[in-house]
């Protein structure tokens, strides 16, 4: 035996190297944490869409009640001014119709905390704003002797805007209870609208 062979002998066997497995946990760690971030920011995602849409669907809710409010007692104010008797008639039919909504709204509503005075001052202001609009019109129509005409436009107007509200506010919501509430309205009121705009040509 040579002098090499007898050294490659007797020195140390280099042991293989075992291939560490830290390389494969990493990535796998990796993958669990961006898929835990992922469905982290799913939920935030989900709960701010859900709580702007709870949001949207309170303020439409507290408009509908103020604005359906309004409407009735601007109706209650000019009614006895007008000199048509058909125009008197179909209006106090229609004031009938929009006290038994708004009983019904208002009871549904406060079981919601949802009431005039609660409603956010935006909306209560947005809505103020827009009962004086109407009255100053109609005052105005009022003393230029053109109350019936201008009276049957506006209220056409306006019956369309509560009835377009309504429908929004029923495509929001998820309670049958007050789907059936605005359908229940809607079916009430809706002749009415045409019913003034006929009368206002």
């Amino acid at each position: 035996m040579d002098n090499l062979s007898y050294l490659n002998q007797i020195a140390p066997q280099a042991k293989p190297t075992l291939k560490s497995p830290s390389g494969f946990f990493d990535a796998k760690i990796l993958k669990l944490i961006i898929l835990a971030v992922a469905v982290i920011l799913i939920f935030i995602v989900a709960a701010v869409i859900s709580s702007s849409a709870g949001q949207k669907e309170k303020t439409l809710s507290e408009t509908l009640l103020l604005r359906t409010n309004n409407l009735s007692s601007v109706i209650t104010t000019y009614s006895k001014d007008l000199k048509s008797s058909s125009l008197r008639a179909s209006t106090t039919q229609l004031s009938t119709m929009l006290e038994s909504s708004k009983t019904s709204l208002t009871t549904y509503f406060s079981s919601k905390n949802i009431t005039t005075s609660s409603a956010s001052k935006e909306t209560k202001t947005s809505e103020e704003d827009k009962k004086v609009e109407l009255e100053t019109s109609l005052r105005e129509a009022k003393l230029s002797g053109r109350l019936d005409r201008e009276f049957a436009r506006l209220m056409a107007l306006q019956l369309n805007l509560l009835l377009s509200l309504s429908s929004e506010l029923s495509n929001k919501t998820t309670s049958a209870e007050l789907k059936t509430i605005i359908n229940t309205s809607t079916q009430n009121i809706s002749p009415f609208a045409d019913k003034f705009d006929e009368y206002s040509m």
